[in-house]
C-alpha cells in the first residue's frame, strides 16, 4: 500500500496541468483470497489510481493579467486563480507563476518600489504571499525585512515555543527579534481582499511602537472593501492591479462541464 500511495504522490506531481487535472486513489477491502467482502470483514485495502483529463474536470485556472506601473511599460505578469478561495463565490489569484519567472519577478519588484515612499525603512511580508516580494524589495532597496506569519500556518508542535518568541496579534505572529520600535514599517502582499489580515498586521506593528501608513499589493479584488477599510485606519493602500472578485471565464468554463 505504501508503494502505490508513493506512486500516487509521484504522479500527482509529474502530472501536467495540459494533460490532467486530476488523480484520485480509490480503495476496495479483499481478503486474502481476493473476492471482495464488506468493510467489517478481516482483509487488506487494494488501492487503485485514476487519471481525469483536464476536458473532463476543472478547467485551466492560467491567467495572464498586464501591470501598468507608475514608471515604465506595460508588462504581462500571469497568476493562477484559486477557485471560490478564501471564500465561496471569491477566486484569488495565485501569484506563483510571477515569481517563479526572474524576469516578472523583477518587473513586479520594480512596480511596488514606484509605490514605495522613500520614508520606510522596514518591509513587512504577510504570509505567505508577502514573503518573497519583502523579501526581493528589501533587498532592492537596502531596506530591512522582518515577516508577519498567520498563526494557522504554523505546526502545532511549535506553537509552545512561538508563545514564548512571538508577539501575537488577532491570529497573526510577529518574531520578538523583529525590534522595530520607532521605525517607519510598510506591509507587503500578494493580493488584497477584504483587508482584515492587512488591518490586523498594521495594528500589530503599531502595538510593537512603530509607525505603519503604507501597504503594498500586487492584486486587489474589486468591490471587497479591502482599500477603504484600511483607509480608515489611515493607511494608504497601493495596488498594481484590480482583478474581478470572480473569473467569469472560468465559471461559464465549469458549467460547460
Amino acid at each position: 500500500m505504501i508503494s502505490c500511495r508513493r506512486r500516487f504522490w509521484s504522479a500527482c506531481v509529474k502530472a501536467p496541468d495540459a494533460r490532467m487535472a486530476a488523480i484520485r486513489m480509490t480503495a476496495t477491502r479483499k481478503t486474502h483470497a481476493g473476492s471482495a467482502r464488506s468493510r467489517h470483514d478481516s482483509g487488506i485495502w487494494a488501492w487503485k489510481m485514476h487519471v481525469i483529463s483536464t476536458q473532463q474536470a476543472l478547467p485551466i485556472m492560467d491567467r495572464v493579467a498586464i501591470i501598468t506601473p507608475a514608471i515604465g511599460d506595460a508588462f504581462e505578469a500571469p497568476y493562477r486563480l484559486w477557485r471560490n478561495h478564501p471564500a465561496t463565490g471569491l477566486d484569488f489569484p495565485d501569484i506563483a507563476p510571477s515569481t517563479v519567472d526572474g524576469a516578472v519577478m523583477r518587473r513586479l519588484v520594480e512596480a511596488l518600489a514606484s509605490c514605495l515612499p522613500a520614508d520606510v525603512d522596514v518591509l513587512a511580508g504577510i504570509d505567505m504571499g508577502g514573503f518573497g516580494l519583502a523579501g526581493a524589495l528589501a533587498s532592492r532597496n537596502g531596506l530591512g525585512f522582518c515577516d508577519i506569519r498567520k498563526v494557522g500556518s504554523i505546526r502545532a508542535d511549535v506553537i509552545r515555543v512561538v508563545m514564548e518568541n512571538y508577539d501575537l496579534g488577532e491570529g497573526i505572529a510577529m518574531s520578538k527579534g523583529s525590534r522595530i520600535a520607532g521605525r517607519n514599517v510598510a506591509i507587503i502582499d500578494d493580493c488584497l481582499v477584504s483587508g482584515t489580515t492587512a488591518l490586523t498586521a498594521v495594528n500589530l506593528v503599531r502595538r510593537l511602537g512603530a509607525r505603519c501608513d503604507t501597504a503594498l499589493f500586487v492584486y486587489e479584488l474589486d468591490g471587497m472593501g479591502g482599500r477603504e477599510r484600511l483607509a480608515r485606519d489611515n493607511v494608504s493602500a497601493h495596488v498594481l492591479r484590480t482583478l474581478p472578485r470572480a473569473d467569469a471565464q472560468s465559471r461559464k468554463a465549469t458549467e460547460a462541464i
